[in-house]
């Protein structure tokens, strides 16, 4: 079962702090780096690969990058080496650090997916071929949308799901055996091992523990 831990970038480039904090993550085979304003994720994780051997997850939001921001982002990470990557639509403005910023929303993460694995897009880099991509797709919940949009997903080639609850991974699991990752809230989990098997009873091929803990000045696992 896969282990992962999902951060989001500081705003401050403390990259000694972070490695150190990073040395303590030891349970954990994968980390999964999302923006909400600070540091490129690109950035952290090449700085971060230098010293931890651990498996990177960039994880990308549709809803503030346009598609020529998106296509430079996608370059660079295969141009590096980075190939996991997370899609998610992304949160409205209004729900994040920048209320007063508008949403993009050029592309969806299904719209991504395509760019990824087919022959991509009108006016956009062939990124289908830069990369040995492995592709996840975040799917919110258990409504008929959103098991629509996980079979869209697999008609893409989606390689992978994250869910957020038990009840998903368990729809989902009678239209695919591709992998499922259930992410929780590092601080909802209070032992690690219970929420493990609780998981891997539901279905799941993996725990994904979201922390967010991040402040502005530093990166801080509690």
């Amino acid at each position: 079962m896969e282990k992962l831990a999902e951060f989001c970038t500081p705003a401050v480039p403390q990259f000694a702090d972070i490695i150190g904090q990073m040395s303590r993550l030891n349970m954990f085979d994968s980390i999964i780096l999302r923006e909400e304003g600070g540091i490129d994720k690109i950035v952290v994780a090449e700085k971060l690969r230098a010293h931890i051997n651990k498996d990177f997850y960039l994880k990308i939001s549709c809803s503030d990058k346009n598609r020529i921001a998106l296509n430079c982002e996608l370059i660079t990470a295969a141009s590096l080496g980075f190939s996991r990557l997370v899609l998610a639509d992304g949160p409205h403005p209004l729900n994040t650090r920048f209320p007063s910023a508008k949403p993009v929303y050029d592309f969806d993460a299904l719209s991504l997916l395509r760019m990824l694995k087919q022959a991509g897009v009108p006016d956009m880099t062939p990124l289908h071929s830069l990369a040995p991509w492995r592709v996840a797709i975040c799917i919110g919940g258990t409504t008929k949308s959103d098991l629509a949009r996980a079979e869209k997903s697999l008609s893409l080639g989606a390689d992978s799901f994250f869910v957020s609850s038990k009840e998903s991974v368990e729809q989902l699991r009678r239209i695919t055996d591709r992998q499922i990752i259930l992410s929780v809230q590092a601080e909802a989990v209070r032992d690690f091992s219970s929420a493990e098997n609780e998981a891997q009873k539901a279905g799941a091929d993996g725990i994904n523990v979201v922390f967010n803990s991040t402040g502005a000045d530093a990166w801080t696992i509690s």
